[in-house]
């Protein structure tokens, strides 16, 4: 599907797809007008290592099968770990 957007007073054409399943094509360079590709895939491919030759080509995925329980339990182990990095990891001389 043909789509533009406008950033900073100019128009960006580019293209959206959604689909089911990935296809090679999509991974080939921009030509003519689009300026970006986004291609949003419907179920999540598993293996999924998609040949993309343009930097302008954006692909995004469903969430993975984690449970709503491992996700919150990932989120506070990452926080936990950004948290505990702030701190000083030697003791106070003083």
């Amino acid at each position: 599907m043909p789509f533009s957007c406008d950033h900073l007073g100019m128009r960006y054409a580019g293209e959206i797809i959604r689909a089911d399943n990935w296809l090679p094509r999509w991974g080939q360079p921009l030509a003519g007008e689009a300026y970006f590709r986004i291609v949003m895939l419907q179920q999540h491919p598993g293996e999924l290592n998609p040949s993309i030759q343009d930097s302008r080509i954006a692909v995004c995925l469903p969430e993975g099968t984690l449970s709503r329980r491992q996700r919150r339990i990932t989120s506070e182990l990452s926080t936990t770990r950004e948290t505990q990095a702030s701190y000083l990891t030697q003791p106070d001389p003083g």
